[in-house]
């Protein structure tokens, strides 16, 4: 077996080849990715409020593996296996609807999406920038034309 990087920052076993012929052939998985999680809406004010202890324990309850929050925010961090990031997105909103009685928006993107923003950071090169100071903001999906600007 050798492991190699697929590009997506996720590393992936898989057999040496040419494989022995008293060597079993099995059909591997992928390794787990590390996924990000946005909770839109999540601990503002008084408003939706989520003890982060809480938000971990129902990650782990949707099969959700080593679930880590940052200070109050609501974004998570976990491995997954899953791949649909959608349909993950939705599992997650339903299972935070069931427990905490409010839906909020939940964008999900992977390590290496967010390697890929910090790599194609437009003022990386520019002088007297700090870093620390810098926002992005995810979108949950493309805007529309008339968003950007681009409509008719």
């Amino acid at each position: 077996m050798r492991d190699h990087n697929d590009n997506s920052g996720v590393y992936i076993r898989t057999p040496i080849e040419p494989r022995e012929p008293w060597m079993p052939v099995h059909i591997l998985k992928p390794a787990m990715a590390m996924v990000i999680s946005m909770l839109r809406g999540v601990n503002l004010g008084s408003h939706n409020r989520i003890k982060m202890d809480a938000l971990r324990a129902r990650y782990e309850s949707l099969k959700l593996r080593d679930p880590q929050t940052y200070i109050q925010s609501g974004n998570v961090i976990f491995r997954t296996e899953e791949r649909n990031l959608a349909q993950l997105a939705k599992r997650i909103e339903n299972g935070i609807e069931q427990k905490f009685g409010f839906r909020p928006q939940v964008i999900l993107r992977t390590t290496s999406e967010r390697r890929d923003v910090i790599a194609r950071n437009p003022f990386a090169k520019r002088r007297g920038i700090d870093p620390s100071k810098l926002l992005v903001t995810f979108l949950a999906s493309h805007p529309s034309p008339e968003a950007r600007g681009q409509g008719s």
